[in-house]
């Protein structure tokens, strides 16, 4: 008796769960750390796709900007081609035309000194008068450019190098909006690729706090288990006391 006293004195010291429960536990433990570890992979992915997503949007917006500063450009060309394109086709209702019809050289001095945008205009009423001074003074034209207007060769000229500005800006703006398209693309996967991955964090938090959640169940459980196994020794070791004090007062 003494001797199984002594035994059951150790499994009260070392009593254990039941297997099966610490099995469980570990188990869940070990789902715990993989989910742990899937999310915090997955935190470490996410600021690189974010980063990558602020990128292309940056290079994105700065087509944007390319392309309106060109529709701009474009604007002005064409405004520009068609101030050309209306000289080119003055009629006698405009200073321009007029002077094209009655005087003569006139492109030697009046085109030296009046604007593009006066000789366009057609509320001028002009008159030839007498002399080849202005207003009663003389001044050394020849030091005074020639303007776009003043001949038909200039005139021409002009006419071509803006409508090749015009096609080359022009081209160029296309290009962008093909570039812009592209991006556009670019970005919509750059957008989806991180929202996809904010959605698998959110499902890796919530399996993490699932996990936590049965670690701590499985520990109470555990905990449970042991003092179940551990008030069973000691019942034992008492029932064996008991008959071992019976046995001293019956000898």
């Amino acid at each position: 008796l003494r001797i199984e006293e002594a035994g059951l004195q150790v499994k009260v010291s070392n009593a254990q769960a039941d297997p099966v429960i610490q099995a469980a536990l570990e188990t869940e433990r070990q789902t715990q750390t993989d989910a742990n570890t899937s999310l915090v992979n997955l935190q470490d992915n996410a600021e690189p796709l974010r980063k990558s997503r602020q990128k292309i949007q940056g290079e994105f917006e700065d087509i944007e900007r390319q392309i309106n500063d060109g529709e701009i450009a474009v604007e002005k060309i064409e405004e520009e081609l068609n101030k050309l394109l209306a000289a080119d086709n003055a009629g006698e209702d405009t200073l321009l035309g007029f002077l094209r019809r009655n005087k003569p050289g006139w492109g030697a001095d009046i085109g030296r000194l009046v604007s593009e945008e006066t000789l366009l205009r057609t509320d001028l009423s002009p008159i030839v008068g007498a002399g080849d001074d202005l207003y009663g003074i003389g001044i050394t034209l020849d030091r005074l450019e020639a303007g776009r207007f003043t001949s038909e060769e200039n005139l021409q000229q002009a006419i071509k190098l803006v409508r090749g500005k015009l096609q080359k800006k022009g081209g160029e703006v296309e290009e962008d909006k093909k570039s812009l398209a592209k991006k556009k693309d670019d970005l919509d996967t750059a957008r989806k690729a991180v929202a996809e991955h904010e959605a698998a964090i959110a499902v890796a938090k919530n399996a993490k706090s699932a996990a936590d959640q049965k670690v701590l169940a499985a520990d109470k459980r555990m905990a449970e288990s042991k003092q179940l196994a551990i008030a069973r020794a000691e019942a034992k070791l008492k029932s064996c006391r008991e008959i071992l004090v019976v046995a001293k007062e019956a000898v």
